[in-house]
């Protein structure tokens, strides 16, 4: 035990013990000698090796006294030595491995020399390996910075005055001599005496990532507390074991509840909210019951502030175990702005689909680096695809018309040169998956995305917008048209008017005393005057002429009779007028004769004063077809000069005179055509055999049928009939009256509507007849008012204006029928006698 704790003393006492056995026994020289030789070996083997189980052994070897014995355990003990270092080699090994990994320096440092040695982790801290031996620590001085270094001397000269045993920590920065990073470590160690010196013997440890770590925690906390502390963030902890909770200033502040960081029921927290919304934390808080611990969920949920505003929370927090308790710590973030943004955004998405479906709007997003497009709903229903679907813009190109495909591909390159920012506008025809052809208006403008170049806009249909364009510039070219032709025809109007008028005018004024009228010559006259406000109104309303009234005639007796007519005019223009009706069969037909008859006197009329010939003749034919249909053709030729070919084409325009020096409205070629048009027959023009012109009408008509019989000219449906007559015009009323009166009938003439009316209260008619410009109450207004107090007997509407919307108006205002002025007093005996019926 003394050799154990002491070996000076211990080999001491064994030599004393040696002399007093080797003194007390005869033998005992020779054991003397031999306890001398293990000694002797003993102090050689405790020089070498200092190892406390030699000397177990070298006692073992005294006390027994046997030598080989006890070189025999000392030899054993070598091996064992050998051994163990072995292992503790391995173990050093090992220990430099984990010291690296761990960046763990093992060091001792000599306070007098200053001189500072350690393994091979600490060495490289200074750019060294561990077989360079110790340095001096002044000599690396660079490394620190000036605070760090300064903190380090100070360090060490307290610590140097301090005794063996003194336990030394403290930290301290030093700059890396590979990263030129600073780095941290503490040094943790012991002050020992060794070798007759005080040396600090510990090891350094790099703590630059945990100080790291605790900044950026401590600054996250900083942050998160500063966040907190502006608004908006919440911090709260749920202990479901004993259902409290504990919570940041901003959670008291939304629960109206005074700051506390004591745990409250969990009943506050949900003092506010609806059951709807303390349903909302169930499933939640279930999941993270069952969850692992630090396992995350979040959510969002609606919440009711104690000052009753609604708002929204989003939470994200975690189940944890601290100090042997479960609770889930979170975040609950006020995001009631972002949700009704959100909200809004949605409703003006919503908005914006239904403009753009409406408004045929396609939204695109293009990758002009990629190539590929995607789009909204209406722009995907062109390409055939899903909405949101990923194109190609080769497919999109192949859409565009050929003709039209490379200007569309130079705007797309256009849009790629000229780089983010762009705005790019363009329009180009598109053929969609359907087959449909349309045109669209492009709108782009390009930004960066991901290194991509990427064009987002709207494609807009504008087919109808061009197609508008189209339609209003066609009807501004019509309108213009028109109103050159109404300025031709009040130029007309201005002549041919004028033209009978002033006749008559002058036939008056050369009237003398008591001589007789020439009715033959007034008739003529009027007749003018009628015949050019009937052309006048088939080509400002050619719909007119379809209410032309359909009678059976015989074609022989009407052609012999229009040429009859016709014979003053031809003789006084030195025309020799004939006709050719040997073709004709004799079946009646069943046609609008006053359109047949105004067509061939028109033509009949143009050759005898536009030809320049001296012949002129109408020829007709006809024969029958199935089905009760007779086809005609009638021709009127002459011999004179014909129609150039240049002006043939124009021929059948309105108001083309050609060539002739005679005067007209050159609309009755143009009226004739437009007639026999409408008769569903047609109207053409040839060279005559004679050289001159020939006009030549082919019409399909209907034959007459036997059982139908012409209304009788003789019978009177006027006779003994009480008429109401409304007229301003004092010549015409008079006129009219003595008409009606002269068939027989009882006539109450008023000036106006109003007066008309007054008097239809005083007494039951059987016809009224009402003019429609008129002071006071007009036609319209007199017809209705008749028609509201009951009167359902018949109206015929008189009016001179035979061009415009008058007799419409009037029909809608409850009249039966409306008439041009003068009366024909056919037309009204035949209309009374078809409504009586």
């Amino acid at each position: 035990t003394l050799r154990y704790a002491n070996p000076t003393i211990g080999y001491t006492y064994t030599i004393i013990i040696s002399l007093i056995v080797t003194l007390m026994l005869p033998r005992l020289a020779v054991y003397l000698v031999l306890a001398g030789m293990n000694i002797a070996v003993g102090v050689v083997a405790v020089s070498l090796f200092d190892l406390t189980p030699i000397r177990v052994a070298l006692q073992f070897v005294t006390f027994t006294g046997t030598t080989a014995i006890g070189l025999e355990i000392i030899f054993t003990l070598i091996k064992y030595h050998s051994q163990q270092g072995e292992a503790l080699e391995e173990e050093r090994a090992r220990q430099q491995v984990v010291s690296s990994e761990a960046n763990i320096g093992f060091l001792e440092f000599d306070y007098e020399s200053g001189l500072l040695e350690g393994d091979a982790t600490n060495a490289a801290r200074f750019g060294r390996s561990e077989s360079d031996g110790p340095i001096n620590l002044r000599d690396y001085e660079y490394l620190f910075p000036a605070e760090s270094w300064e903190k380090t001397q100070s360090t060490i000269a307290q610590f140097s005055q301090q005794p063996a045993g003194s336990v030394v920590n403290f930290t301290h920065c030093m700059t890396g001599v590979t990263d030129n990073n600073i780095h941290r470590y503490r040094v943790t160690g012991v002050n020992m005496m060794r070798d007759g010196r005080l040396k600090f013997v510990g090891v350094s440890i790099d703590i630059t990532e945990e100080v790291e770590a605790l900044v950026f925690t401590k600054d996250l906390t900083d942050m998160l507390e500063l966040v907190s502390k502006s608004g908006g963030v919440g911090l709260i902890e749920f202990f479901p074991d004993t259902r409290t909770f504990k919570c940041n200033a901003e959670v008291s502040k939304r629960l109206g509840l005074d700051h506390t960081e004591v745990e409250r029921d969990i009943d506050l927290f949900y003092a506010h909210q609806t059951d709807e919304i303390k349903e909302i934390f169930q499933t939640p808080r279930q999941q993270l019951a069952e969850s692992e611990n630090g396992q995350l969920q979040s959510f969002s949920h609606p919440f009711y502030l104690a000052n009753g505003d609604l708002h929204y929370m989003r939470v994200s927090r975690v189940k944890r175990l601290a100090n042997g308790r479960v609770s889930f710590l979170g975040l609950s973030l006020d995001v009631t702005e972002e949700v009704f943004a959100r909200d809004q955004a949605q409703v003006q998405q919503k908005q914006l689909e239904l403009i753009a479906s409406a408004g045929k709007v396609g939204l695109f997003e293009v990758d002009l680096s990629a190539g590929t497009m995607t789009g909204n709903a209406v722009l995907m229903a062109r390409e055939g695809e899903p909405p949101e679907s990923t194109v190609s813009m080769a497919q999109v190109a192949g859409r565009v018309p050929e003709s039209e495909r490379e200007a569309f591909q130079q705007n797309v390159q256009l849009a790629v040169e000229a780089g983010p920012g762009a705005v790019t506008t363009f329009t180009h025809p598109y053929v969609t998956a359907t087959g449909e052809f349309i045109w669209v208006r492009v709108h782009a403008t390009t930004e960066m995305r991901n290194d991509h170049l990427i064009a987002t806009g709207a494609s807009i249909d504008i087919t109808e917008e061009l197609l508008a364009k189209e339609r209003a510039e066609a009807n501004q070219l019509e309108l213009t048209k028109q109103q050159d032709r109404q300025a031709q025809m009040y130029a007309v109007i201005g002549h041919e008017l004028r033209t009978p008028a002033a006749s008559l005018k002058m036939l008056m004024d050369d009237l003398a005393e008591d001589q007789p009228l020439d009715h033959a010559l007034v008739s003529n006259n009027v007749e003018q005057l009628l015949s050019v406000i009937d052309t006048l109104r088939a080509v400002a309303q050619p719909e007119r002429m379809a209410q032309a009234a359909f009678k059976n005639v015989s074609l022989d007796e009407l052609f012999t009779t229009q040429l009859i007519n016709l014979q003053g005019l031809a003789k006084q223009s030195g025309v020799s007028l004939s006709h050719n009706l040997t073709g004709l069969t004799g079946e009646k037909i069943h046609v609008q004769a006053s359109l047949l008859r105004q067509v061939t006197s028109n033509l009949i009329k143009n050759a005898i004063i536009h030809s320049g010939g001296d012949q002129v003749t109408l020829t007709a034919e006809s024969k029958i077809a199935s089905e009760g249909n007779k086809i005609l053709r009638i021709a009127v030729s002459d011999n004179g000069k014909g129609i150039p070919q240049d002006q043939q084409q124009k021929l059948f325009d309105a108001f083309e005179r050609g060539s002739t020096d005679a005067e007209g409205t050159g609309l009755g070629l143009f009226v004739c055509r437009e007639i026999i048009t409408l008769m569903g027959g047609d109207l053409h023009y040839q060279t005559s055999e004679q050289g001159g012109a020939e006009f030549v009408i082919d019409l399909a008509v209907k034959l007459a049928k036997e059982d139908e019989q012409e209304s009788d000219d003789t019978n009177n449906s006027l006779e003994g009939k009480r008429i109401l007559i409304a007229e301003d015009n004092d010549v015409i009323r008079m006129l009219t009256v003595k008409m009606l009166e002269k068939q027989g009938s009882n006539v109450t003439a008023c000036i106006n509507g109003q007066e008309a009316l007054n008097a239809y209260q005083e007494s039951a008619f059987d016809l009224v007849l009402s003019d429609i410009f008129m002071p006071e109450l007009d036609g319209y207004g007199f017809v209705k008012g008749l028609r509201e107090q009951g009167y359902t007997g018949p109206i015929v509407g008189l009016t001179a204006a035979t061009i415009g919307a008058e007799t419409d108006l009037m029909l809608e205002s409850g009249a039966n029928l409306v008439i041009s002025k003068p009366i024909e007093l056919a037309k009204l005996q035949q209309f009374l006698t078809d409504f009586e019926s």
